[in-house]
């Protein structure tokens, strides 16, 4: 076997099974998930993908928007997260798009930026 060697795994010298038992585990897991995730056409173009998809892009949009708003007013995440009554690392991931944020949570970050929290429908384009 070439490089007979040591393997190391986060640091920690492994050889005989166990070495090769982990790094099987992980050729099949890569193969797996890389082949759910990134084969063209493997099931990513339906309603569901879509769905998922709007999703991402809206709460990417949301989160740009409260960014935006808090940098105009000089304010750190940790002082509108404090006003807001959140966490920095809730507002953090609400900030990059990573979650989705309830009305009530919606309006206290309106509230704490100043503003007015207006939702409305409006035709579809």
């Amino acid at each position: 076997m070439a490089g007979d060697g040591p393997r190391f795994v986060m640091g920690i010298p492994l050889s005989g099974a166990l070495a090769v038992s982990i790094r099987e585990a992980w050729k099949v897991t890569v193969k797996h998930s890389l082949h759910k995730r990134w084969v063209p056409g493997a099931g990513r173009d339906n309603d569901e993908v879509r769905a998922g998809r709007e999703e991402a892009r809206l709460a990417f949009e949301l989160g740009n928007a409260v960014q935006q708003r808090r940098l105009a007013l000089g304010l750190t995440q940790a002082q509108l997260a404090e006003r807001a009554g959140l966490t920095q690392p809730a507002l953090s991931r609400l900030e990059s798009g990573g979650s989705a944020p309830t009305i009530g949570v919606l309006d206290r970050l309106a509230h704490a930026l100043g503003a007015r929290l207006k939702v409305e429908f409006t035709d579809a384009a």
